[in-house]
């Protein structure tokens, strides 16, 4: 079944550009509705809850379109498959470490401290705050859609779709680098933050031939990422004093392990071409 399933999309009539445009389509759906529906939020976290919003939105846009569409319909039986091997919890450990090794760690020591060392102004467009705003009932449905729909759409589209179109086309290298390019321009200014991590996605799927561990990661990182939970802990810096490497230490430690994580998972999961 899963390998009728992907030939089915790779051979069907769905084009990369078809996903591309579908996917634009509703990243801008999705963006003008988040501006309206955050409007109000005090600036504090105004810029956090619209991204999380956006994600919920979008999610939900790109559930509905892979419904309508038959090749994205048929291919879920194999998209969705049980892991092709057992997935054992050093791995799990190892995937969790190295992505917040990134995000939280040498990400943000690298380029998100010179940026608010250089230019203060910068502070709220590096999602930091100097308080969290009382949490209240619609934050909860917003975790809920930044930690099941967002990684649902974009591990369909970047993982399941873009990558099997583009590695059945040019091959399995390319296939990663050019849906994990792809994951990231649509972060824009956040894209050298997504690029690693679409990048490790993409491992993680060709290794178990399934999008459910991608997405389980996806979804607990985007989680730890909330405001209440560890991305509160960190991105909470007072205003006058983020500017100063003493305000970043949680940062530096953690970018100081990236490294020898990153060569650890390279060995653990290193693409291999399907037969």
């Amino acid at each position: 079944m899963g390998n009728v399933a992907r030939m089915a999309l790779v051979k069907g009539a769905v084009k990369p550009w078809h996903v591309l445009f579908l996917y634009s389509v509703s990243f801008a759906v999705s963006t003008v509705a988040s501006f309206y529906l955050t409007r109000s939020e005090v600036p504090d976290i105004r810029y956090e809850m619209r991204d999380v919003v956006w994600r919920g939105i979008n999610g939900v846009i790109i559930m509905f379109i892979t419904i309508v569409v038959p090749e994205f319909r048929r291919s879920l039986s194999m998209l969705f498959a049980p892991p092709s091997e057992r997935i054992e919890g050093r791995d799990v450990a190892l995937a969790v470490a190295v992505s917040l090794a990134w995000g939280y760690g040498l990400y943000r020591i690298a380029l998100c401290f010179p940026l608010v060392h250089v230019d203060p102004e910068k502070y709220y467009g590096m999602f930091l705050m100097g308080r969290l705003a009382e949490f209240k009932p619609k934050h909860l449905l917003m975790l809920i859609g930044t930690t099941i729909a967002a990684p649902l759409a974009e591990e369909l589209i970047f993982r399941g779709y873009l990558l099997n179109l583009w590695t059945a086309r040019w091959g399995l290298a390319a296939g990663i680098l050019l849906s994990s390019l792809i994951f990231a321009l649509f972060h824009f200014y956040t894209a050298p933050f997504a690029f690693p991590l679409g990048v490790a996605f993409a491992m993680i799927y060709l290794r178990y031939d399934s999008l459910w561990p991608g997405i389980a990661l996806h979804s607990l990182y985007n989680a730890l990422a909330f405001p209440w939970l560890l991305g509160g802990v960190l991105y909470q810096k007072d205003r006058a004093t983020a500017g100063e490497l003493t305000s970043w230490i949680p940062e530096l430690l953690l970018a100081l392990v990236f490294f020898p994580l990153a060569v650890i998972f390279w060995k653990r999961f290193k693409p291999v071409r399907r037969n």
